[in-house]
């Protein structure tokens, strides 16, 4: 029986915390310590009261623990992703509102914890950040059916996002204000198709007919076998049997089944069967609609942006350039402006509806499904099928006789490519710049430089490293960036060495003292590091860029491999040592 316990003294509040304690499904005991408001109990008997309603949601079988409902919506996800059933096309789209929109914003969040307000506050953002109302639409599709699962498996009482037949809140939005598709009618396909034939061939033009005449989506067209196509008339006229359609799966074009399963055999005029046999006779092969080539068709990025607009929108003449031909410029038509391929499906039905055909026919040629008692007790005849088929060839023929008009101005490319012909001259690329290539280009005007002897020592890879370059040539950059009312400093010593056995420690003829290499070279490295003796000992004073105070000076270098190597006691530069 339920029941209340004393838990915990709550300083702040100054009052005791109880918590209720009460049986779950499975005979074990359950506790509460907060009610549905998140509120603690600070009475034995509100405690009591909680898990007694409790008790009484147990044996009537509406009893949702209130632990269950600390899932988190990706947990929940990760659950719920495995126990739905779709075409792989809806799965990915599914997976991909979840990864990029859902749950980066509700992952964290416990089921339980969701709320109405929260939720249309949210939707509201999506919005403000540009989203269209058919992805928003689509996002919240995914949303209300992943927690319309949860109820069903008891982690919270309700789905706090509303379906559409909630009443209407906040502002009123008109429909009409909605994006109204843009269709052609039989004359405007025709001049869209004549685009697509100086565009991408005859196989792009048989294929906008085929779309507008059959009312076949775009993927239904690219998988479109030949084997499918009974273009002979015996005397039930020529068809399309559709079945597969063309999807990306994995990255890779691949057969699936027609869209809804509406696998259908569709009567066509004597008009488009005639093109048709003439397509498949140029282009034997597996589909019927192929690549300007002779490949497979793809739907994808590429061709809405390369072939789709071109036909609908027109393009600018482009010029010829490296690795392509010219290519002339594309009219586009007149009233089609922003079209879809979509938009052939629907102008298939207004034409169909303007002929005054019957509903169930056309429902069915569109593959839908009527619902209702229209739907139960209405069927297609071949005499219906045959007076669309009478229909469309009449509208086909019109179409054929009508001017060549319609069609824009060629657009004119704001942009234009920059030309690269055969005989302009390309430019020149500067080699980039090595350490060190600025600093000799400023202190050149201080320090003659001379071409190291071909017998010179190679230089030690212990004594290569960018840092011993820098800290080499500190006092150069003092020189070199000195300002010009000040005194610039001296140039770095450094006595010009005679090449003997190739030593640190070879004797330097004509300088007398018997001083090696090596002590010179100390001696300069000094100077130019702030150093005042010949000891090499720090100064007082830390030169610009030398080492800090106290540090011991690095090993000498040998002088043939200094960035900036100094006249030679005969004066002239580069020239052989008196000595040698």
């Amino acid at each position: 029986m339920a029941h209340a316990e004393k838990r915990t003294y709550d300083k702040r509040a100054r009052k005791w915390r109880y918590r209720g304690r009460y049986k779950l499904p499975n005979g074990q005991w359950g506790s509460v310590s907060r009610d549905d408001e998140g509120k603690p109990f600070y009475t034995e008997r509100s405690a009591e009261e909680f898990a007694h309603g409790l008790e009484v949601d147990v044996r009537r079988k509406v009893f949702l623990n209130p632990q269950d409902g600390k899932i988190t919506v990706a947990e929940w996800v990760d659950i719920w992703i495995e126990s739905i059933e779709l075409s792989p096309l809806s799965l990915r789209d599914y997976k991909s509102r979840l990864r990029a929109v859902i749950l980066p914003a509700w992952g964290r969040t416990p089921i339980r914890d969701i709320t109405p307000v929260a939720y249309r506050t949210w939707e509201l953002s999506l919005s403000k950040q540009g989203y269209a109302e058919n992805s928003i639409s689509g996002v919240r599709t995914v949303f209300r059916t992943l927690l319309q699962d949860a109820v069903a498996s008891k982690l919270r009482a309700d789905n706090p996002i509303p379906d559409g037949t909630a009443g209407r809140r906040g502002k009123y939005k008109s429909k009409r204000n909605t994006e109204e598709k843009v269709y052609p009618n039989a004359h405007q396909a025709l001049l869209v198709a004549r685009n697509g034939l100086a565009l991408r061939g005859a196989s792009m033009y048989a294929l906008v007919l085929t779309s507008f005449y059959t009312g076949l989506r775009i993927g239904e067209l690219a998988g479109l076998t030949q084997d499918r196509l009974q273009l002979e008339d015996t005397g039930h006229g020529a068809r399309i049997l559709l079945k597969y359609q063309s999807q990306y799966i994995d990255g890779k074009p691949t057969l699936v089944p027609a869209k809804y399963d509406s696998e259908r055999g569709l009567i066509i005029n004597p008009g488009l069967a005639a093109l048709l046999q003439e397509l498949v006779r140029s282009r034997p092969g597996e589909f019927v609609f192929t690549a300007p080539k002779g490949g497979r068709l793809l739907i994808g990025g590429d061709f809405y942006s390369d072939t789709w607009r071109p036909m609908v929108d027109g393009r600018a003449p482009k010029p010829q350039v490296r690795g392509r031909r010219a290519q002339p410029g594309i009219r586009p038509v007149v009233g089609v402006e922003g079209m879809v391929p979509h938009g052939l499906r629907h102008g298939q039905k207004v034409l169909l509806d303007e002929a005054g055909h019957p509903r169930v026919a056309v429902e069915e040629r569109m593959g839908h499904t009527l619902q209702g008692v229209e739907g139960t007790y209405s069927h297609t005849t071949l005499g219906m099928e045959m007076a669309i088929a009478k229909s469309l060839q009449s509208s086909w023929e019109e179409a054929l006789s009508l001017p060549d008009e319609g069609y824009g101005p060629v657009p004119v490319d704001a942009d234009s490519e920059k030309l690269i012909s055969q005989e302009s001259p390309r430019r020149v690329r500067k080699p980039p710049r090595r350490p060190g290539e600025l600093l000799r280009k400023t202190a050149r005007w201080y320090l003659p430089r001379s071409t190291p002897s071909s017998k010179a020592p190679a230089r030690s890879s212990a004594w290569s490293s960018p840092a011993r370059s820098r800290a080499v040539t500190s006092a150069e950059r003092a020189a070199a960036t000195a300002p010009a009312d000040r005194p610039r400093p001296a140039p770095p010593i450094r006595a010009p060495a005679a090449r003997t056995s190739g030593g640190d420690g070879d004797a330097i003829p004509g300088e007398g003292g018997g001083r090696s290499r090596g002590a010179e070279e100390r001696r300069g490295r000094a100077v130019s590091r702030g150093r005042s003796d010949w000891s090499g000992r720090p100064c007082a004073r830390r030169g610009d860029g030398g080492p800090r105070r106290g540090r011991t000076p690095s090993p000498p270098r040998s002088w043939s491999t200094a960035p900036f190597p100094l006249r030679g006691p005969g004066g002239k530069r580069g020239g052989p040592h008196p000595g040698r």
